[in-house]
């Protein structure tokens, strides 16, 4: 392998910024969107049909349906063969896919014929999306943004926390080390009753949320391309 010498700053450039972020049902996570900049160099993999929400928002995104681990590699191998046509890749949700993948090994036959063994089925449901979101994650020259529905959890040592929803505890739990920033969507009330929607960086109570870059605040505005170039020293 020839060796290549490039500035941290050119690294972070090819990488693009890498999110995973999670939050309750109607807490405004695929509705968040609509704030990404360039819609038109935005791609978003859909395997939750729930994308009507933004649809007039956002007339000029592009999309691909999944229904399958299958249709995931496909739309992953398209990304890869074809790099200066999208900015942005949005997955969601990671959830639903998780949960496709279980599904299908669920599904699978050992080699004696029996249906597999519900634990031999986490595990290689654990160890596909493992490799799966890497794989996107890995993508050069792209932000990537992946969606998860919410869960309590259990993190060893540490206690119950509210973090990404994932079928099995281990895919749980590993999943947010893959991101070097993972995002929580909460909601609070104010005074006057109405509901204060804000994207939760730094961890404190009881949610699963962390900024390697150091650049955001603890609560951030919901508005994707403030927090890009946040993150970009723009």
């Amino acid at each position: 392998m020839a060796i290549e010498i490039k500035k941290m700053s050119d690294i972070q450039k090819d990488q693009g910024i890498k999110i995973l972020i999670h939050g309750p049902t109607n807490s405004g996570k695929t509705y968040s969107l609509r704030t990404l900049p360039n819609h038109e160099r935005c791609i978003v993999i859909s395997a939750e049909g729930g994308l009507i929400a933004v649809s007039e928002h956002c007339p000029d995104m592009s999309v691909i349906e999944v229904a399958s681990i299958d249709d995931m590699r496909e739309a992953h191998k398209y990304l890869k063969d074809n790099p200066g046509m999208f900015d942005t890749l949005i997955m969601d949700s990671g959830t639903d896919i998780a949960e496709r993948s279980l599904e299908e090994h669920l599904g699978k036959k050992t080699n004696d014929g029996n249906k597999a063994h519900g634990m031999q089925a986490y595990g290689n449901t654990q160890e596909e999306m493992i490799k799966m979101m890497k794989s996107f994650r890995d993508l050069t020259n792209k932000n990537v943004l992946i969606i998860c529905q919410q869960e309590k959890m259990i993190v060893e040592d540490y206690g119950m926390f509210y973090g990404p929803s994932m079928p099995g505890k281990k895919l749980a739990n590993k999943l947010p080390y893959l991101f070097d920033l993972v995002g929580c969507m909460r909601m609070k009330t104010d005074e006057k009753g109405e509901i204060i929607r804000k994207i939760q960086f730094h961890a404190e109570e009881t949610y699963i949320c962390k900024d390697r870059t150091g650049k955001l605040n603890q609560f951030e505005e919901i508005d994707w391309s403030i927090i890009f170039n946040k993150i970009k020293g723009n």
